[in-house]
């Protein structure tokens, strides 16, 4: 018996040591994301959305980027670089933002997941990307209590609540919950009418799942990881939000 387990034990600790062995390795700067972008007012498509993995106020000049085709269509193509590393053999899983910008839109970020922390050539579908053609009209929260858009937005410059997190996340983030809400209420007016707004309604229930990827991901990395209990209640609340079936 103590013969297994010291074998067991001298297994592992071979591995572990194996693991932290530096090695060069690729790195991809996130994975190859395609989908397609639409404008909310009437879901038809947006050309020449810009798509890539870094927020207008990044200083890096040599990002990956790509645009939207006249069906809104797009793939955004990583580059690798290559690095010498030490590999652990834990935390594959990595998270990366993708921001949508256009000049006639209100800007959009979504996070998608790599199995592998972009070690891997690897490809994720995002979907719809819903552009709102009128940011600067917010809409009323889906349930009580609800946070206050204008009030968000109007504060990210300063030394608010959102001013310890990622900029062009914050933006994104609060525009995708901003969409939501008005799609919600496309949908309950549609409704009201008569119509049976189906593809609409398909698309709420997948933007509330992306708003809440967004909001969670943004949150956990505000203050370099360590986000107050203001912020984690800000949080709460959209989440609460989110998870609520309006329609």
């Amino acid at each position: 018996m103590n013969n297994t387990r010291d074998r067991f034990l001298t297994l592992f600790f071979v591995l572990q040591i194996a693991a932290c062995v530096p090695s060069v390795s690729k790195i991809y700067n996130g994975p190859e994301v395609t989908g397609t972008v639409v404008r909310l007012s009437n879901l038809t498509p947006v050309a020449n959305a810009r798509i890539s993995y870094e927020g207008s106020s990044s200083s890096s000049s040599d990002i990956s980027f790509t645009e939207s085709n006249t069906q809104g269509q797009f793939t955004l193509i990583p580059v690798a670089t290559t690095k010498l590393e030490i590999r652990m053999p834990a935390h594959m899983l990595t998270h990366t933002v993708i921001y949508t910008h256009h000049a006639s839109y209100g800007a959009s970020a979504d996070v998608v997941q790599s199995l592998w922390m972009n070690r891997e050539y690897e490809q994720v579908d995002v979907g719809t990307i819903i552009l709102d053609d009128n940011p600067t009209e917010y809409a009323s929260p889906l349930v009580e209590n609800g946070v206050d858009i204008k009030s968000l937005k109007n504060n990210l410059q300063t030394q608010s609540l959102l001013g310890q997190c990622n900029y062009d996340e914050a933006t994104g983030a609060i525009n995708k919950l901003n969409v939501v809400r008005k799609l919600a209420s496309h949908i309950a007016q549609a409704k009201s009418d008569g119509t049976e707004p189906k593809i609409a309604s398909a698309y709420l229930q997948t933007m509330k799942e992306g708003t809440q990827d967004i909001w969670s991901h943004l949150i956990a990395s505000c203050n370099n990881g360590k986000p107050s209990d203001k912020l984690k209640k800000l949080k709460s609340q959209v989440v609460a939000e989110l998870v609520t079936d309006t329609l």
